[in-house]
Order: C-alpha cells, then structure tokens, then sequence
C-alpha cells in the first residue's frame, strides 16, 4: 500500500510536473521507452484490471494522463509512438489499457499521426493493426492527414532503419518510401487535388517541397502522377515552398520535371514520365 501511495503521488501530483514541458513522470518513461520503470511504478498485474487500477491509491492514475501546455493533452502513447518505442505502445495499451487512439487538445493530433511524422513503421503497422484501417483517412484539426505528415518527416529520421537520429543525418530521403508505400497500400491518396489538401492548401507534395524531400517528390510524380500543378491557399506552387525553406535542390527539380508544363509535355510528347526530353 505504502508502494502504491508513493507511485501515485509521483505520477499524478502537479510538484512533478515538468514545467517546461507540462509532462508528468510517465510520459517521460513512455518517451524514453523505459519499459522496466512503468512496470515496477505501477505494480504487478493483480494491482490493476483491464482498463483502470483496482488500489484505491492508483485509482487517480489514467494511463491516458493528459499533459499540459504546451504539450496540450498529449498522452503517454503519444510520446511512445512518436519515439519508436514500440514494446511500450503495446505495453501502454495491451497491459494498461491505454487508449489507442487518443487525440491531443492541440490540433486533435494521434499518436499514429506523430509515428508517421517520425518514420517509425513498425509502430504505424500496431496502431493501423490494433485501431483499424480506417483511421488511416483521419485528418486533425488542421485538416492534415496522414499523406501530409508523410512529406514533413525530418531529415534526422528520414532512415527508417535506424532508432538513432544521428545516424540518419546523410540519408537521401529514400528511407521514407517504404511507410509512404505501406500507407498507399491501405489506401491512402497521394494525388494533388484541392480536395486532398489541408487547410492551408497545401497538398502532400507541398509538404515534401517544404521537407525537402526530393526522393519522396519523384516517387509522387513517377509513381502517382503527381506534379506542381496546384497553389496553395497563399499562392504558392510547391517550387515556391521548396525555394522559401531554400530547399533549392528541390526547387530546381519541381521547376524542370515536376511542372504542370511539364506534365503537359510528356502527355502531348506520349512520353514516359521521367524520360529525358
């Protein structure tokens, strides 16, 4: 009981929350992956039911704990997803019965949203696995789906096949085509439409533009018959958010194969698209 009395005041009283972040002590072990420290906190199995804890001690204690500002309602499963950590995703939600699909009070965002943002494959596959395929189609609040999140992947987590992100720091941007790949499969849309924009207007291939990611651009055009064809609410073509984030490898390659002139061109030309002109 005296366990059980000390756990709780650490995991849920306010002089334990970080202010800076406004997390409690378990997101912080979701987000490190601490496995070992969120058992040996919250007990063995015979303290707990399936979805909330039986000890009148621990019975203030949601494993959907909500974070404060500026970490607005995120949850322990968000911190988990985001950083890979994809023996704690099943042991937040399996064993503590963890919400697995939570949305933040900042923008409604999901942990699958964030593991997609950060390249984490195997933790998209669980969450798809364990929530259903059709929260793939979800947007948050900014109207951005999972087709956006996909192109502003950042450079650091752009290899998938590293937990590091150190080491990812040279990878061309081709790590990411697997989960891009994976989410088509299920049946995700990468196509440039007004309607498959956010409420900004961008398009997922203006997220690639301002991500910098020319292999994810070419995969749009080559594989998806996407090119820079649609302005954004501002006005803005995908060349001209590659050129403002000086993405300018990106900028030239959109201006010279990734047009709507050039679309029209390999159509009239009957060409394959990304032969030499």
């Amino acid at each position: 009981e005296e366990h059980s009395t000390l756990t709780n005041e650490l995991l849920t009283q306010s002089d334990h929350r970080d202010k800076k972040t406004g997390c409690m002590p378990l997101h912080w072990l979701a987000g490190t992956g601490f496995d070992e420290a969120i058992e040996y906190l919250l007990g063995r199995s015979d303290s707990y039911d399936d979805t909330s804890f039986s000890s009148t001690a621990l019975a203030s204690l949601s494993m959907d704990q909500p974070a404060h500002h500026p970490s607005t309602e995120r949850t322990p499963l968000h911190y988990a997803a985001r950083n890979g950590h994809l023996s704690t995703c099943k042991l937040l939600i399996e064993k503590f019965g963890a919400n697995p699909h939570p949305k933040c009070g900042r923008g409604g965002v999901t942990p699958l949203q964030l593991a997609v943002w950060q390249n984490r494959l195997d933790v998209v596959q669980y969450l798809i696995q364990k929530n259903g395929v059709q929260v793939i189609h979800e947007r948050n609040d900014f109207n951005c789906g999972l087709m956006h999140w996909i192109g502003l992947i950042p450079q650091k987590r752009w290899c998938s096949g590293s937990k590091g992100d150190d080491e990812n720091a040279h990878d061309d941007g081709s790590g990411v085509l697997p989960l891009a790949r994976y989410l088509h499969s299920l049946g995700i849309s990468y196509e440039s439409t007004i309607e498959n924009s956010n409420t900004q207007g961008h398009t997922c291939n203006h997220k690639a533009a301002w991500g910098g990611n020319l292999p994810l651009l070419k995969y749009f055009r080559n594989e998806h018959d996407v090119y820079d064809t649609i302005q954004d609410a501002a006005g803005n073509y995908c060349a001209d958010i590659a050129k403002m984030r000086g993405n300018m490898e990106c900028h030239h390659w959109l201006l010279e194969h990734g047009s709507g002139d050039r679309a029209e061109s390999y159509k009239i030309l009957g060409l394959e698209v990304g032969v030499a002109m």
